[in-house]
């Protein structure tokens, strides 16, 4: 059986998991000797002489990230970015325990908290454009994107002042002061209407660097514009916004698809050159049908070509895709049907009994998202890019068991020469669950075992002078390391910005002890 390692994913309970580490086959190892045990594998004993630790540098933190079971290959979509960099203030002083979480895409739900002098990583992150939720504490919630690059690293810092207060001015696609226009900051509550002028005056907001800005109004193309809001701006002229443009409308049918959940329609551009304009794609992402298979979708640029496509866990739409370039004058019609489709992995979700596990969470994914983003979606590999990654059904199928444990996914959009698919099964109170996919099944059995939660670190230390200790377990703050998962773990100890340690698969069974070196 394989092990479930997904992290920073929303469980079925509403908890987010964290990223996790290198794929099996970077983790490839000889069995144990006769007589070794986990700690000889983990070095968890620590050593009478280890140096002493720094403690100039503040508290140790011990960062876990559950992988999966001990005993079980472990298996993962690819994910080759890394994001890291720190919160700061106004005066650039870092801010700790600031909570970013991934808004929408593949990834939504991904967290991490910023650490003493508010440092923080992302790891594991797809290759292209996240937006990310800052809860500052003592300041409020903001929203910044941030493009990922493929394979490395990529820094960025955030950084957010007291709120400021600024008028905006905005004008229709006729340089006329528009009245009516909806404005937003994004990541706060705050939303207000613009008068006969076409003013807007925002007040309360987090400032910042690249602070996004949201306006919408009818007929017109929707815009993001990101200000640089660092400190309150003086009385003087309202920051003008380019002149929106006008939509148009999209319309069409599902006429039919296999039962189940409503399609989705999702719309991205086929190029992707930045102009005046930062469009609010995801407005038209994940867009269900009515229950009749009808879809409206209105105010769109008319200077993209568009990629129409419908998806669904149980079928296929034919055609793939639909490319238009809607009108400014007419909407523009497209039809599809989703049928069943050559290919499906479909089985049952079983107990140590053989009975079936209801209310099990399946996921079926691409084992490598970025190839078949790119292949679905090839001008989302054009820089720069405002457009937040979609989320296909061929990247990506999820559904619910119900009593008899049965899952049926549809598997014929999945193109070719990207790679296979992870199959992965997840249930309170159970060790999830990963497979490998990489052909058809009908009757594929998933076995899962009840967790073992016997699990516990003691972090040992030498000197004079004990360090505190700070424990995290995939984001959340832990008081301490008990009660936790058997199994495999990425385990970091930092002092500071310093990594006093990094296990890749830090193998976790009952009590045991733990060196900081």
């Amino acid at each position: 059986m394989a092990v479930f390692a997904v992290i920073l994913l929303s469980d079925p309970e509403g908890e987010p998991q964290l990223p996790e580490g290198p794929g099996a086959d970077e983790l490839a190892s000889d069995p144990l000797p006769d007589g070794a045990t986990d700690s000889d594998e983990n070095e968890a004993l620590a050593s009478a002489n280890a140096p002493p630790l720094p403690t100039e540098s503040g508290p140790l933190v011990v960062d876990l990230r559950y992988l999966g079971g001990l005993d079980q290959e472990r298996i993962r979509p690819k994910r080759s970015g890394l994001l890291e960099g720190q919160v700061l203030d106004a005066a650039k002083e870092g801010l700790a325990g600031v909570r970013l979480t991934i808004v929408g895409g593949p990834q939504d739900g991904w967290t991490t908290i910023s650490r003493e002098g508010g440092s923080y990583t992302f790891p594991e992150l797809l290759p292209g454009t996240h937006w990310f939720r800052l809860v500052v504490p003592g300041y409020g919630e903001t929203v910044r994107s941030q493009r990922v690059q493929d394979r490395g690293r990529t820094r960025r810092d955030f950084r957010v002042s007291k709120p400021v207060a600024f008028e905006l001015e905005v004008h229709d696609h006729q340089n006329k002061p528009l009245a009516g226009a909806l404005v937003r900051a994004e990541g706060s509550l705050f939303e207000t209407m613009t008068d006969d002028r076409g003013l807007a005056l925002v007040t309360g907001i987090l400032g910042g660097d690249r602070v996004a800005i949201t306006v919408e109004a009818e007929g017109h193309v929707p815009i993001r514009q990101e200000l640089n809001l660092l400190r309150q701006i003086d009385a003087g002229p309202p920051i003008q916004v380019p002149a929106l443009m006008k939509g148009a409308v999209l319309q069409g049918t599902v006429r039919s698809w296999p039962g189940g959940p409503l399609p989705m329609v999702t719309v991205l551009p086929r190029s992707n050159r930045i102009g005046t304009h930062q469009v609010l794609w995801e407005k038209w992402q994940q867009v269900p049908v009515d229950y009749d298979g009808r879809f409206r979708l209105e105010n769109l640029p008319t200077t993209h070509m568009i990629d129409v496509r419908i998806f669904h866990p149980g079928g296929v739409a034919e055609p793939r895709v639909r490319a238009v370039r809607p009108g400014p004058d007419t909407a523009t019609t497209v039809h599809f049907v989703v049928k069943r489709g050559e290919g499906r992995v479909a089985g049952r979700v079983l107990d140590a009994a053989g009975e079936g596990v209801a209310g099990s969470r399946v996921v079926l994914e691409a084992e490598d998202p970025s190839a078949l983003l790119a292949a679905l979606y090839p001008g989302l590999a054009e820089s720069p890019s405002t457009v937040r990654l979609p989320v296909p059904a061929a990247l990506r199928r999820e559904l619910i068991t119900g009593r008899s444990g049965k899952f049926d996914f549809a598997v014929g959009d999945h193109p070719k020469g990207t790679g296979g698919m992870v199959l992965t099964v997840s249930k309170e109170g159970y060790t999830p669950v990963r497979k490998p996919i990489l052909r058809s099944y009908e009757d594929l059995r998933v076995e899962l075992d009840p967790e073992d939660r016997s699990g516990a670190l003691v972090l040992t230390q030498s000197g004079e002078v004990e360090a505190e200790v700070r424990w995290f377990l995939d984001g959340e703050p832990l008081a301490e390391a008990s009660g936790l998962r058997v199994g495999l773990y990425d385990l970091v100890i930092r002092s500071g910005d310093e990594v006093l340690r990094h296990d890749e698969a830090f193998a976790l069974r009952g009590v045991q002890q733990l060196s900081p070196k």
